[in-house]
């Protein structure tokens, strides 16, 4: 139980200097985490009705430990059902992490500091813009791919970019940041569905359509391609084109 669970993590990592946060997931959050949390352990506590910090973290079982680094860096997730062995297991690494830089042999990391942390790392930052964005929280998404710059590809947080400026309406920066840039063939067709819908937003469906149905005729396609020239054609009034775009888009039409 919550009691249980916590003696045990404040007695692995007594007198040193750990700092817990508590991430309380669902809506109905336990009473008495909070009250303890608080008491016994000094922890932060953070409310999490819609699991989005499970989603971000890709936590797939509760409860779960996680163990960091003051930089963030993931070092251990420990499910944390069986409070002793977890605490057992606690204990360990944050005697290593405050004595060397390396993890405890004997207790190898569910997800150690190395390659493949930075790929989750990624994968964490990526899934929090495009909540973001998903929220039309436009602001918030620029400001998590300003902290993902040494995490996130240049191409890809270029393109993330440019979905948040058309959500803020600033439609002649997605163009500026877009059209001169060379990516490989997949974010090509992103940029290029990009360009046309800052085009459109300037009031130019006619370009935007001349812009993608040139790529289509040099064999550049895809679904969204031809959803765009869907929509182009609709504001245009041009029914019977709109029409087979969308029904093209509708086929699931795979990049050639």
């Amino acid at each position: 139980d919550a009691d249980r669970v916590v003696e045990v993590l404040r007695d692995a990592v007594s007198k040193s200097p750990v700092q817990f946060t508590l991430v309380i997931v669902g809506e109905d959050a336990p009473a008495a985490w909070k009250r303890i949390a608080d008491r016994s352990l000094g922890a932060s506590v953070i409310l999490d009705p819609q699991n989005d910090t499970a989603l971000v973290l890709d936590i797939r079982a509760l409860p779960m430990l996680l163990v960091l680094r003051s930089d963030g860096t993931e070092v251990a997730r420990l499910p944390a059902a069986d409070a002793v062995t977890a605490g057992i297991r606690l204990r360990s690494y944050v005697e290593q992490l405050t004595t060397a830089s390396t993890r405890p042999a004997s207790h190898p990391a569910t997800y150690p500091a190395d390659a493949r942390d930075r790929e989750r790392k990624s994968t964490r930052a990526l899934r929090t813009i495009q909540k973001f964005l998903e929220e039309n929280d436009a602001s918030a998404a620029i400001n998590a791919i300003e902290h993902a710059q040494d995490t996130v590809s240049r191409d890809e947080l270029a393109l993330l970019r440019a979905e948040a400026l058309l959500q803020l309406k600033q439609a002649p920066d997605v163009i500026a940041l877009l059209e001169k840039r060379q990516f490989s063939e997949q974010d090509a067709r992103r940029s290029l569905v990009l360009q046309a819908r800052a085009w459109m937003a300037l009031a130019d469906a006619g370009y935007a359509r001349r812009l993608l149905e040139d790529a289509v005729s040099h064999g550049v396609t895809s679904p969204e391609i031809y959803r765009t020239l869907g929509d182009a054609c609709a504001v245009m009034n041009d029914w019977k084109p709109a029409a087979e775009y969308y029904r093209r888009a509708s086929d699931g039409s795979t990049p050639r």
